[in-house]
């Protein structure tokens, strides 16, 4: 899974998971979604849920959120933020390139 591993880039290693997988549609032959929780080496936990199957407008192989206790880093296509809160001042970088912005995102979370 190419945005766990972006985690373990990001955070460092995975110490714990649990998950749940569903297998719903006929076409793709396999489990279909995943709702799985995490917990990292460092001790940073999380959730990540994707589900294959969903019709969106805009699809997008890597769209993650980290929450964090000091802010919020969101990766889109072209585009990393960091928000720290209402009335706090945030940064946004966008890229046109297709490094789906790993090199920034890293750079702006440390």
């Amino acid at each position: 899974m190419h945005p766990v591993s972006f985690l373990r880039d990001l955070r460092g290693e995975v110490s714990e998971v649990f998950a749940y997988t569903l297998d719903r549609h006929p076409l793709i032959g396999g489990p279909d979604s995943l709702l799985m929780q995490m917990k990292l080496a460092s001790g940073i936990i999380g959730q990540y849920f994707t589900c294959y199957t969903a019709k969106v407008e805009q699809e997008s192989a890597l769209d993650f959120t980290a929450y964090g206790e000091h802010g919020t880093l969101a990766v889109k296509p072209g585009m990393v933020s960091w928000t720290q809160g209402t009335g706090k001042r945030g940064s946004v970088f966008r890229s046109s390139k297709s490094d789906r912005g790993y090199k920034e995102t890293v750079a702006e979370f440390r």
